[in-house]
């Protein structure tokens, strides 16, 4: 009947505008969630929920690096902080899959005082797999995306052993008393984004 034709287009109708509306909503709750450090519910693009271990086990690893270095939580990100400058780490999922980057951050204090200063906020700006050599970059990408199949103690034991291999020293010299002056501390300028305020007071303090 032309009548049950029309209403089934309807209700398609309806179906097709309600679908756009839950991934509208589901894409903004991830935004706020991933801003929080906190981990999204559900993944629409797959219209499943995530096993719980396998979506907070990068998560409790880099907690877990955080904590080997007596750095403070707060709103999802890692903040530790020395006589100079106060390093941020936080990690963010993509909105387009289960992949994550760690953001690196340095707030400068000679440049001005902050407490638990957002990663975006901060003079000095990364990410891990920008800050470790070229032949570990790719390694570091897998063990971030939940698509790269491999055992979860596999992937813990190799995410941490990355970490504590290649970030913690960058974490030291960024904290620790001229640490920025020295070879890991420059490295991690020469591999970060700095803004204008950081590059004016890492120029004055260099001809200081």
């Amino acid at each position: 009947m032309p009548s049950t034709g029309i209403y089934g287009q309807g209700i398609r109708d309806t179906s097709n505008r309600l679908d756009k509306a839950r991934r509208y909503l589901y894409v903004r709750m991830e935004e706020r969630q991933s801003e929080a450090g906190e981990e999204p519910a559900m993944d629409w693009k797959r219209g499943n929920l995530h096993s719980m271990s396998v979506r907070n086990l990068i998560q409790t690893t880099i907690d877990e690096f955080g904590r080997s270095l007596g750095g403070s939580k707060n709103s999802g990100s890692w903040y530790f902080t020395g006589p100079d400058a106060i390093a941020v780490l936080n990690l963010q999922k993509s909105q387009y899959g289960p992949r994550y980057y760690l953001n690196v951050g340095l707030w400068l204090l000679g440049v001005g005082a902050a407490t638990n200063p957002k990663p975006t906020h901060c003079h000095v700006q990364s990410r891990l797999e920008e800050l470790v050599p070229s032949d570990l970059r790719r390694n570091v990408e897998l063990l971030l995306d939940l698509d790269y199949a491999i055992v979860d103690e596999e992937r813990r034991t190799r995410l941490l052993g990355v970490l504590t291999a290649q970030l913690e020293p960058l974490v030291e010299a960024g904290t620790s008393p001229g640490g920025i002056k020295t070879e890991a501390g420059q490295r991690m300028m020469t591999k970060s984004l700095i803004n204008a305020d950081g590059q004016r007071f890492l120029h004055r303090t260099a001809n200081s």
